[in-house]
């Protein structure tokens, strides 16, 4: 694969949690950033982002938010117990 300059897109899930919330200003220094949120979407949103908005169980959603992607950072913010 040859290097164009472009950064890499990266899907960051839950976006909007609060683990979330604290990678996004790191990630987007050096990557393009798909920010996927399940309750609602992100505003404002930097050139270099983009958000989707799906319910992840949903195999088509998820199909559609990996499309392209380079890598997958997925947040998990149940506790054990949580339904």
């Amino acid at each position: 694969m040859q290097n164009t300059g472009e950064k890499k897109l990266v899907l960051l899930t839950g976006a909007t949690e609060n683990v979330g919330k604290m990678l996004r200003p790191y990630l987007q220094q050096e990557y393009r950033l798909r920010l996927h949120t399940h309750r609602r979407s992100l505003t404002p949103l930097t050139p270099q982002e983009e958000c989707i908005q799906a319910d992840i169980t949903d195999l088509t959603a998820a199909m559609r938010m990996v499309e392209g992607v380079d890598a997958v950072k997925r947040q998990l913010n149940r506790t054990i117990g949580d339904n």
